[in-house]
């Protein structure tokens, strides 16, 4: 397939008015509550069931060895597997799912570590075990072949799972993913070297907005009182999040650079322009190292692109999904 590599400007003609308008008064609506409901937890519990229950999917779980998977499913038809990021969870592709549910099988699991699936401490948790967890994820609730999706560190398991077992996938797609190297290192990893500290590990509000600052182009208003609320969130799990972190590095960073060549399924790279936690040059290395590999790069956004381009990352998603039946 011929590699395509093209900037989808933040005013595309393609998105129609009343996409637009849905997506401008669910935004209006959440930023009304987080700014003037003083409940933070309450707030995000009744935002992750609207998400639930706007895309149609539910809640289930599965043991699977000593990992208790919760993960969301709902549609019919081919599987599109979601993997979430570092610190996320089953629940952060949110809507997302909305526009895909109506035509394929959705399937969001807490990656081991995250969300409902808690950790063993004495166990690894770099990329080739949560690969192979995955894996046995998979066969557990009986999947044969699927499409995966996966953002930032999600994106990397995704990689990983691509080329140890390409015969289960029918499509790759990779958004803002971590796993190669890249020409131009990154301000998050800039920052790690010059200062110290990791922008994944956060105790203070402070410290929680200035993640926020590198995750966004245009970084959202968050109320002072949702801020604090994150802080302790971050606080409670921050020894956790640290092993994690001192797994996967141990594990390696980059082990997708001498993996690209073995991904055969057709593949979508989606990045913000102005990503600051893996600089856009990764999609160079995953052209070059992926034989059938096409790209989006969507100008004004961060490393969220299905947050700050919603409307335009599921069209770009459901053409890159239509194109293969062609």
């Amino acid at each position: 397939m011929r590699k395509q590599h093209a900037f989808i400007l933040s005013k595309n003609g393609e998105v129609t008015a009343f996409q637009r308008l849905q997506s401008f008064f669910a935004i209006q609506l959440i930023k009304y509550f987080v700014r003037y409901v003083p409940l933070p937890a309450f707030i995000m519990e009744c935002v992750r069931h609207g998400c639930r229950w706007y895309s149609g999917v539910q809640r289930f779980e599965v043991m699977v060895d000593d990992h208790r998977w919760a993960y969301l499913a709902g549609g019919r038809g081919e599987v599109i597997l979601f993997i979430h990021g570092f610190g996320a969870d089953k629940d952060r592709f949110g809507i997302f799912l909305s526009a895909f549910r109506p035509y394929y099988r959705i399937i969001s699991p807490d990656l081991p570590g995250f969300g409902e699936n808690i950790p063993i401490y004495f166990k690894c948790y770099d990329i080739p075990s949560q690969v192979n967890r995955l894996n046995r994820f998979v066969d557990a609730i009986g999947l044969d072949k699927f499409h995966l999706f996966g953002i930032s560190l999600g994106g990397y398991v995704c990689g990983y799972y691509a080329s140890e077992y390409p015969d289960r996938i029918l499509s790759l797609s990779l958004m803002d993913s971590m796993g190669v190297t890249t020409r131009i290192p990154s301000d998050a990893w800039t920052h790690y070297l010059t200062q110290g500290r990791n922008v994944l590990l956060y105790k203070t509000p402070e410290q929680f907005d200035e993640l926020v600052s590198f995750l966004f182009f245009d970084p959202p208003p968050i109320p002072r009182h949702f801020k604090e609320y994150f802080a302790r969130e971050g606080k409670r799990v921050y020894a956790l999040r640290k092993k994690l972190i001192t797994d996967i590095m141990d594990g390696g960073l980059n082990l997708l650079d001498n993996r690209l060549s073995e991904i055969r399924a057709q593949t979508l790279a989606i990045w913000g322009a102005e990503d600051r936690m893996v600089h856009r040059s990764a999609v160079e290395a995953l052209e070059n190292g992926i034989k059938n590999c096409r790209s989006v790069i969507f100008k004004e956004c961060g490393h969220l692109p299905f947050v700050e381009k919603p409307v335009e990352s599921k069209r770009i998603y459901k053409q890159f999904l239509e194109s293969l039946a062609r």
